[in-house]
């Protein structure tokens, strides 16, 4: 147990909530702030071994004691925040939102979140800054540890009974989760990334400290936590979103914090400053309340020069939080007996369960003017036959038996396959769609996020398939090209660097740039499937750098006059500017065509998200079943044998 005040470790959490927050609100050179949330989980290790080891040891463990007072200091001020947030969901969200925060809220007062978020993670997902709770994913696996680890070490202990058994018990967890960290991180980076078994290396090497006894000597424990801090901070600048996480390099941040701690230096200037240990006192309802607000600035559509505004408010609400919930009814439960204690967190979690739970089922939409319902129903208008069709293993043809064009891709042939039916010349022919959501119609890419649904035997197969089948056919290719070398469009970030989804693993890393190999492996895919067919590439749609139905519900809720939506023509052609010179070499190289759809959906200025009441988009990047016939007139011209021309 801690008897004594850590102003160092103190400190740390300062440094943690700090790092996490300016990363969250994209404060620049902050693009590593996310280690923060590793420096917690160090921390929580080196408390939770002192509290548990030492009562295992002393013979004085209670398993009721050990989760209660966890219950204590993590539940109050998570069930308020989970309180407001379904509060202003019921004024503010639309049915499906309010559904999936419903379930969120569910996911985080059980500590399973992580899990939930795992199971969430793919090419569909919500888009995370639209999750209020998605930061208590650490939070579940913290208390997924606290959950295991008593019964292991006090198991453990009681078949052995040695203080060293238990140290090796140690160094074996840290090994194991070690590994099966790096592996994950490779393999299946969501479940390194949220999953405790990936994780519990991070907690457990803070646990580890409590088997260091001998305290290092004055000058040892300067440098020990000089080079601690050095190690954290070298990691912000070494380290981002493109590192995979948590891997090897997560050893310089736990490093970092495990040096700090073992240092034990509680007299800097820097550590003991009132600012600092203040941010450290606060830390864990700063950390809850600052995400909700990221996601509101996001909600609302409010530019990030107003992030300085929500950092402060965090802080604000951080100290509200803590001052008249987490510290007093921290001081209240301890006065009352366990039992009244764990009658009074469970009737609180019982209650907004069940909220939560009819939230999830219904979402309330009756709460909500039919305008903004009828709005809602425009993000469900998308091609009938997606969940029998969008997988990498279905042959599906929309129209008459005849096969007279084939789509290949990712969702995004998905959302132009039905305006090619109605663009064939015979109601005999039909449109033949190959396509998976997140299949990348390259040969030799691999997508580096999280996919259930490969398509590399997909594309692979496919000129063969021509060949035997479907020769001298007209295909389309229809990709989202930008987002898998760029990621998401963002507002204030048109080209987001380092958030490539792509790698080409068969390809020497030091050959070439990414957008190099990407061009030489996209130029010989297209080239070998127009050897026996004609080739139509489209020219990616605009993607809006917002979930065009919810915005206009949303606007429609607050009272704003709804006028058609939309971005500048400048982003779509800034976002598009390497894939468009690369569309020019495919065509001349290989014969393709390409299809332009700019003219139909955008004018001189802007590209719309929607025009008279109706959206084109059923989110921010595909186009809705209203928005794809657009592109018949377009489309038309395959069989008219028409030049369809390049791009200026």
């Amino acid at each position: 147990m801690v008897k004594s005040f850590r102003f160092d470790i103190n400190a740390l959490r300062a440094l943690a909530v700090i790092s996490v927050v300016l990363f969250h609100f994209d404060v620049p050179y902050f693009q590593g702030g996310f280690i923060g949330v590793d420096i917690f989980f160090v921390i929580s290790g080196f408390l939770m071994a002192g509290i548990v080891c030492g009562a295992v040891l002393s013979n004085n463990f209670s398993f009721f004691s050990f989760y209660l007072s966890r219950a204590r200091r993590i539940w109050p001020a998570l069930f308020l925040l989970s309180v407001v947030l379904l509060v202003f969901g019921w004024f503010a969200l639309m049915t499906d939102d309010y559904k999936i925060l419903g379930a969120h809220v569910r996911e985080s007062i059980f500590f399973t979140s992580n899990i939930k978020y795992f199971s969430e993670a793919g090419y569909f997902d919500q888009a995370s800054n639209s999750k209020w709770l998605l930061h208590t994913w650490s939070l579940s696996v913290e208390w997924q540890f606290y959950i295991l680890y008593p019964i292991v070490i006090y198991f453990f202990y009681k078949i052995f009974r040695s203080y060293q058994a238990l140290f090796w018990l140690h160094v074996f967890i840290f090994l194991l989760s070690f590994l099966l960290s790096c592996f994950y991180a490779v393999q299946s980076p969501s479940k390194a990334f949220y999953f405790l078994e990936s994780r519990a290396w991070e907690i457990i090497l803070g646990g580890s400290l409590f088997f260091i006894k001998k305290k290092p000597t004055v000058q040892l424990s300067k440098v020990l936590s000089f080079l601690g801090f050095f190690l954290l901070l070298i990691s912000f600048f070494i380290i981002d979103e493109s590192t995979l996480w948590p891997s090897p390099y997560a050893l310089l941040p736990t490093t970092g914090a495990f040096l700090v701690i073992l240092a034990n230096v509680n007299n800097g200037i820097i550590i003991k400053s009132k600012i600092i240990q203040w941010i450290g006192e606060r830390s864990y309802s700063i950390y809850l309340w600052h995400w909700p607000l990221v996601v509101l600035m996001a909600y609302y559509g409010i530019a990030n020069q107003y992030s300085s505004f929500f950092i402060a408010f965090s802080l604000l609400l951080g100290h509200i939080s803590y001052h008249f919930v987490e510290n007093p009814t921290r001081k209240l439960l301890t006065e009352y007996t366990d039992k009244k204690t764990f009658f009074i967190l469970l009737l609180c979690l019982i209650s907004i369960f069940l909220t939560a739970q009819y939230v999830r089922k219904t979402g309330l939409p009756d709460r909500l003017p039919e305008g903004v319902q009828q709005m809602e129903k425009m993000a469900t208008d998308k091609n009938p036959r997606q969940n029998e069709c969008l997988n990498s293993h279905a042959s599906c043809i929309f129209g008459g038996p005849q096969v007279g064009v084939i789509v290949l891709g990712d969702s995004h042939a998905d959302s132009i396959v039905t305006a090619l039916e109605d663009a064939l010349p015979s109601a005999q022919q039909g449109a033949l769609m190959r396509a998976a959501s997140g299949c990348l119609f390259v040969k030799g890419s691999k997508l580096i996020k999280d996919h259930s649904d490969s398509c590399e035997a997909l594309v692979d197969n496919m000129s063969d398939e021509l060949n035997r089948k479907y020769k001298n056919i007209p295909i389309v290719i229809a990709n989202r090209l930008p987002f898998y070398l760029y990621g998401e469009h963002k507002r204030d970030n048109r080209k987001a660097a380092n958030k490539t989804l792509i790698s080409f693993p068969e390809v020497d890393a030091g050959a070439s740039s990414l957008e190099e190999k990407f061009e030489a492996a996209y130029l010989d895919t297209v080239c070998e499937l127009a050897i026996s067919n004609p080739v139509f590439i489209l020219r990616p749609v605009p993607e809006m750098p917002f979930n065009v139905p919810r915005v206009m519900a949303r606007e429609y809720l607050r009272g704003n006059k709804l006028v058609g939506i939309g971005m500048p023509v400048s982003d779509y052609h800034q976002r598009n500017a390497f894939i468009d010179e690369l569309l020019v070499k495919a065509s001349a190289q290989c014969g393709a065509q390409i299809l332009d759809p700019e003219s139909f959906l955008c004018d001189t200025s802007l590209c719309y998200g929607s025009q008279e009441g109706q959206s084109i988009y059923v989110d921010d990047d595909h186009l809705s079943e209203y928005g794809n016939k657009r592109l018949v007139p377009l489309f038309k011209t395959i069989f008219a044998d028409v030049h369809v021309g390049s791009i200026d």
